[in-house]
């Protein structure tokens, strides 16, 4: 049987190719509480040999028939913009092509979630705020098992409660998915209906800007970081902005200045150390490699005027002033005894839009925490094997499996097979890094991808409002980012496959930002609404299109990206 497949569910998270390690954690939960469950509470009888993600070049895709039927019962008012990315040239009428399970069928299999699921109702969000202290202690105690654990079956044993913990965050998250992206499109058509098409969608992007979230947060704490660095000694204060971080890491005891910056640098730590550039438990998190974190703070001392204080500021006032301004155009626009209805009508959606906005980051926040927990589990496993000769390097346990570790632990998988399986995958990540990731696939064969627009001017989705041009700076993934964090200006546009939260403290020194991967609410575009950048996402190819240098105008109303000129 052929099988159509599409990157759009997952390219946003894993631009690079996934670790095996990295799959093995996040495919089983992924197709459990995303795919298999969310289909049976429909009414869908999902074989259990459909096959539902798969790996192409170390690239993941997720099947296309999986969105056909979940979409299939969508009106289309209610199908996202967003949407599109997950279908072969953007047609969501193809989720037509399937069929709708019989409608008793379909009801009983609602009611039976209506009575089981929990979370599953509009305020989701209260349910997740109860969740939150709950899951957080759970994931404290897991990293202080694991602290303490010197034996692979013990430190596994934790990996498989920390995996528990995943699934019950996942079943809210699914959830706060589906509200915020039914209540954002909802949002979007009622003030284009109401606003016209130019104005409607330009107000939507800034009535959920301005609301603080983990991400932001994170920038914020950054920041009071960098003021506390300009009080180290000018020594100190120097070889942190020549990128000299180790050296820095190690004098700070040498000084009551540097005892206090570290002091304050662990209490950073503490809180947001968890996070990382991606999904994949392959990459250091902050914790594993403060350097990430010194980076943005050499950079933050040079640049004083990019206070993420005063942009949270700016943003919140201009939601503000576009609340009042639709309040004014819709007083306007119809009687006084027409206007209580619409205005809370309103009112109620765009509440519960920004509490879900808001909640895609912050749920993504806690995710990572347990993630983090079982890379440091995996790599204190690492460890041992490398002490023991049967793996070259604690890392080249991301070269191995979930089930192959256990295998081991059960002695049931030898040494020398983990020491030829990391090796083996190891050189295949290196062949895979710079292959071509299709958007889609039909088995084993790319289908073509049409570029939008011409060479000068490329169209994808204006997911944040106004108007920027700068040069460019062009990312393909995660491993540009210690480069960017020592070259960027504040003036540039970066231009990437996509972006992670735990890229947001970059945002504070651009001016737009392009996105080959993405839509309304992937991360990317909601830190940029918060930040005012202007931003275009679904742009293919752009990261290959556009040269670093190239002059860029980024048009976040319109959706499009023009380049200026043809010298790098």
């Amino acid at each position: 049987m052929t099988h159509l497949w599409t990157s759009g569910f997952f390219n946003e998270r894993f631009p690079d190719p996934v670790s095996p390690l990295g799959w093995s954690i996040i495919q089983a939960l992924v197709e459990e509480t995303a795919f298999r469950e969310p289909l049976r509470f429909v009414g869908y009888r999902v074989p259990d040999d459909l096959p539902l993600t798969r790996l192409y070049h170390g690239r993941p895709y997720a099947n296309v028939r999986v969105f056909q039927m979940l979409y299939r019962l969508f009106p289309a008012v209610f199908v996202s913009e967003d949407a599109r990315r997950l279908f072969p040239q953007g047609d969501v009428r193809l989720r037509l092509a399937v069929e709708r399970p019989p409608v008793l069928r379909i009801a009983c299999a609602v009611l039976r979630t209506l009575l089981r699921e929990p979370g599953w109702h509009p305020w989701n969000y209260r349910t997740w705020q109860r969740f939150v202290p709950r899951y957080a202690r759970a994931v404290a105690q897991a990293r202080a098992a694991i602290a303490q654990a010197d034996d692979p079956p013990t430190l596994l044993r934790t990996v498989d409660t920390l995996m528990a913990l995943s699934r019950d965050l996942l079943r809210l998250h699914r959830w706060s998915l589906t509200y915020a992206e039914v209540c954002y499109t909802l949002l979007r058509r009622l003030l284009t209906a109401w606003l016209g098409p130019e104005q409607g969608p330009e107000f939507a992007a800034m009535l959920v800007s301005g609301l603080s979230n983990k991400s932001t947060e994170a920038d914020i704490a950054l920041w009071a970081l960098a003021e506390r660095a300009t009080a180290l000694p000018m020594a100190l204060r120097t070889r942190l902005e020549q990128g000299d971080y180790e050296g820095v890491l190690r004098a700070l005891e040498e000084s009551p200045q540097g005892v206090r910056f570290r002091a304050a640098l662990q209490r950073f730590l503490a809180t947001y150390g968890h996070r990382s550039p991606s999904l994949d438990v392959r990459y250091p998190t902050y914790r594993d490699d403060p350097k990430q974190v010194l980076s943005v703070v050499a950079h933050l001392m040079r640049h004083a005027e990019e206070n993420p204080v005063r942009r949270e500021f700016e943003a919140w006032r201009r939601r503000i002033a576009a609340t009042r301004w639709v309040r004014r155009r819709l007083r306007e626009r119809w009687p006084e005894r027409a206007l209580p209805l619409r205005w809370w009508l309103l009112s109620t959606l765009l509440g519960f839009t920004q509490q879900y906005v808001r909640l895609r980051e912050d749920q993504r926040f806690a995710w990572q925490a347990s993630l983090a927990a079982k890379r440091e589990a995996c790599l204190r496993i690492g460890r041992q094997l490398a002490a023991q000769h049967i793996l070259n390097a604690p890392e080249d346990v991301f070269f191995l499996t979930l089930d192959e570790l256990r295998g081991y632990a059960r002695g049931d998988v030898p040494a020398d097979m983990l020491r030829e399986r990391a090796m083996t995958r190891r050189r295949e990540a290196r062949a895979w890094q710079n292959a071509p990731y299709p958007a889609f696939l039909r088995d084993d064969t790319p289908l073509a991808e049409s570029a939008a627009g011409s060479a000068s001017e490329l169209r994808g989705i204006g997911v944040s409002p106004g108007v920027a041009m700068g040069p460019a700076r062009v990312a393909p993934g995660p491993q540009a980012l210690p480069r960017l964090a020592r070259e960027l200006t504040g003036a540039e546009i970066l231009v990437t496959v996509s972006t992670d939260p735990g890229w947001t403290p970059l945002f504070l020194r651009l001016r737009g930002l392009v996105m080959e991967r993405g839509g309304q609410l992937s991360h990317g575009a909601v830190v940029a609404r918060e930040y005012g950048l202007p931003a275009v996402a679904g742009v293919p190819g752009a990261v290959k299109r556009i040269r670093d240098g190239q002059r860029l105008v980024v048009d976040g109303n319109r959706g499009t990206v023009t380049v200026l000129d043809d010298e790098g």
